[in-house]
C-alpha cells in the first residue's frame, strides 16, 4: 500500500494540479493571434457592368460628337470651294481641310484605342470604326485629286464621305438599338 508520506504527496500533487487548472481556466485562454484580413467589399458585377458601359458610350459619344463638328467645319471648306473653285489649289485653304482631317484622325485614333468595349456593343463599334476608317480614305483620295485636278477622283474622295456617314449611322442606330434592349 502507499505510505503515509506517498499518500500526502499524491494529495499535494492534487490538490496542486486542481488549483492550477482553476487558475488557468480563470485566466482568458489566449488564442493564437490570427491576422485578420480585411474584409474585400463585395463586388455587384451588374454595377460594374453598367459603369463599362456608361464609360464607353461617354468615351464614343465625346469622339463622334467632336467628328461631326469637324464634319460640319470640312463641308463647309467644300462649301467654299463650290462657290469659289480656285481655293482648291490655295495652299492656306489646302492646310485648313488637313487641319480639320486631323482632328478626325485624333478622334479615330482615340475610338480604335479604346479597349474596353462591352461586348453588346461590339457590332455598334465595328460599324463605327469602319466609318471612321472610311472617312480617312476620302482624304486621301480628295487630295490626290487636288494634287492631280482630277474631278473625278474628287468625286470618290465626297463619295466616301458620304458612305462614312451611312455607317456611322448605322453604327448610331445599332448603338441605340442595343442601349434599350434590357
Amino acid at each position: 500500500m502507499l505510505s503515509k508520506i506517498s499518500k500526502t504527496v499524491l494529495a499535494i500533487t492534487l490538490a496542486g494540479g486542481l488549483i492550477g487548472c482553476t487558475q488557468k481556466a480563470e485566466k482568458p485562454v489566449e488564442q493564437p493571434k490570427v491576422e485578420q484580413k480585411e474584409e474585400k467589399p463585395k463586388v455587384d458585377l451588374v454595377e460594374v457592368q453598367k459603369q463599362r458601359e456608361l464609360n464607353y458610350l461617354n468615351a464614343v459619344s465625346n469622339s463622334t460628337t467632336n467628328s461631326g463638328k469637324v464634319a460640319r467645319e470640312i463641308g463647309a471648306l467644300f462649301q467654299k470651294a463650290s462657290l469659289h473653285p480656285q481655293l482648291i489649289a490655295h495652299p492656306d485653304w489646302k492646310a485648313d481641310l488637313e487641319n480639320e482631317y486631323n482632328k478626325i484622325q485624333a478622334d479615330y485614333d482615340s475610338v480604335k484605342r479604346y479597349s474596353d468595349v462591352p461586348e453588346k456593343y461590339n457590332r455598334s463599334h465595328s460599324l463605327m470604326l469602319q466609318s471612321y476608317d472610311t472617312f480617312m480614305q476620302s482624304k486621301v483620295k480628295i487630295f490626290e485629286a487636288m494634287n492631280e485636278v482630277n474631278a473625278d477622283k474628287l468625286q470618290e474622295g465626297l463619295d466616301l464621305v458620304g458612305k462614312s456617314t451611312e455607317l456611322m449611322n448605322q453604327s448610331s442606330a445599332e448603338l441605340s438599338r442595343v442601349s434599350t434592349q434590357k
